[in-house]
């Protein structure tokens, strides 16, 4: 999947919004690891930006799992918002 959006200089977190967004999105990451995955963003969709922010603390598990766990929140945000009634 592609996203791009002109300006979106974000270099790490593949992982997470933009990963099972198949809108553009410009996002920022804030991490502490192992503990610490955030990401904070703009979901360019048809339907209008969908602003979007996970913060999750006290990880246990995998980190990668919860990057992708990030990924997997963003996309039923976007999928909520863009159901067609």
């Amino acid at each position: 999947m592609v996203n791009s959006v002109v300006g979106n200089r974000q270099q790490l977190g593949e992982r997470r919004l933009p990963s099972l967004v198949e809108h553009p999105v410009g996002h920022k990451t804030g991490d502490n690891p192992p503990w610490d995955a955030n990401d904070i963003g703009i979901v360019y969709s048809p339907s209008g930006p969908i602003t979007v922010a996970v913060f999750a603390n006290d990880l246990g598990g995998s980190y990668e799992e919860e990057e992708d766990r990030i990924g997997r929140i963003g996309r039923v945000i976007v999928d909520h918002f863009e159901q067609t009634s």
